[in-house]
């Protein structure tokens, strides 16, 4: 069983907002030097697996230095509910999803209110990922 905490993130299709803050929380947590303490995956609730990562969202990060390109898509299981010790959602929606079969996990969960760019062009997505860093930048670990 791994020592490090799990920090989660979420959204519906895992290809583009959470990634994108699982890039920006790691790097977070790498400026605060405390790359022993946690681990960050990310999930989507409605994920197709395998999935590549939207080029657009792999474009609004290359430009602030993350490299996601390589992500693929994977479905969120109840073992990295159970076990995360933080989770971060996109919208409430997905966290009254969460909610709905697992009230238990109120407490980890975060709401971040990041937009869903998918489908939308690069602007959008440069958008979320600056929405993404601000919060990041706020959270206390």
């Amino acid at each position: 069983m791994p020592t490090e905490k799990l920090l989660l993130t979420l959204c519906t299709g895992n290809t583009c907002r959470s990634p994108l803050a699982a890039a920006i929380l790691k790097r977070r947590v790498k400026e605060l030097g405390k790359t022993a303490q946690y681990r960050v995956e990310s999930a989507g609730l409605w994920a197709t697996p395998g999935e590549s990562v939207s080029e657009q969202a792999a474009a609004a990060a290359e430009e602030q230095g993350l490299n996601i390109a390589a992500h693929q898509a994977t479905s969120v299981t109840p073992e990295q509910l159970h076990q995360a010790e933080r989770i971060f959602v996109m919208t409430k929606g997905e966290r009254d999803c969460i909610l709905s079969t697992m009230a238990e996990l109120a407490p980890k969960i975060s709401v971040v209110e990041a937009s869903d760019p998918t489908g939308l062009d690069l602007a959008a997505h440069r958008a979320c990922c600056s929405d993404l860093i601000r919060y990041f930048e706020r959270v206390g670990l």
